[in-house]
């Protein structure tokens, strides 16, 4: 498997870190080899120095991240709070993004079509057990990578620069992709929370008829060989729908 290696320059304090010099120091013991090219070894040694430098970089740099956000979680609970979009307790609204001056061409009629505003439904309303934070959107673990085995990694001064160049190529690679990830999710984050306040600014005009969280209690039911007491199933009962405009209302706000 090839892995990617990206053309960028990171900020010095990302360049490099301890476990990236440990690895980078790395030598196996020489042997008598004559049977394998030299060509092939390289190669080998080349991706593994990748594979190492890219996945280490990528734990790395969002666990860097990971630690920020947790340092500053308090703020981060009340930017980012859900608590306010959560409806009998099981029902989260859904979320709509808002585009405006939107134009279109439909090429086989020829003709062109402006939209002022237009919503659309990026989230459908849905039943949760928990009220979603931040941490559902953000959070993640990246394991540190398999120690190389022993037989790719260098052993001679030619093996050594391909493995260090590799590693730095890795590494670089695995600290763009974390912060291409961190970017993609905090994004998905902001759109769910901003599209849930919009929602409430259109339900609260009439624009909009909410989502119904439909309750079914059951006494006693059985599943196979499993018989549950006093079960209560939660369902949308129905999607939020748009409104016609003689159905619209003015919002005061200052």
């Amino acid at each position: 498997m090839d892995f990617p290696v990206v053309d960028v320059e990171l900020p010095s304090q990302l360049q490099t870190s301890s476990e990236l010099e440990a690895m980078v120091n790395l030598k196996g013991r020489e042997v008598e080899d004559r049977d394998v090219s030299t060509g092939i070894r390289i190669r080998a040694i080349r991706q593994e120095g990748l594979r190492v430098g890219a996945q280490t970089g990528l734990a790395a740099r969002y666990s860097m991240i990971m630690e920020y956000w947790s340092s500053v979680e308090e703020k981060l609970n009340v930017t980012f709070s859900f608590t306010g979009f959560v409806r009998e307790g099981r029902l989260l609204m859904p979320a709509i993004v808002q585009v405006d001056n939107a134009l279109s061409y439909d090429p086989e009629t020829g003709a062109a079509t402006q939209v002022q505003k237009a919503y659309t439904v990026e989230e459908e309303a849905r039943v949760v057990t928990s009220i979603p934070t931040w941490r559902d959107y953000v959070y993640q673990v990246y394991e540190r990578p398999e120690a190389p085995h022993e037989s790719l990694l260098p052993r001679n001064d030619e093996e050594v620069d391909e493995w260090k160049k590799a590693l730095r190529e890795g590494w670089t690679a695995g600290v763009f992709q974390a912060d291409q990830i961190y970017e993609d999710r905090v994004n998905q984050l902001v759109r769910a929370v901003e599209g849930r306040h919009l929602y409430r600014t259109l339900e609260a005009k009439n624009m909009i008829s909410p989502a119904a969280l439909r309750v079914e209690s059951n006494r006693v039911t059985f599943n196979g060989r499993t018989m549950n007491i006093g079960e209560t199933i939660y369902m949308v009962g129905g999607d939020a729908q748009y409104n016609t405009a003689a159905d619209w209302k003015p919002v005061w706000t200052r």
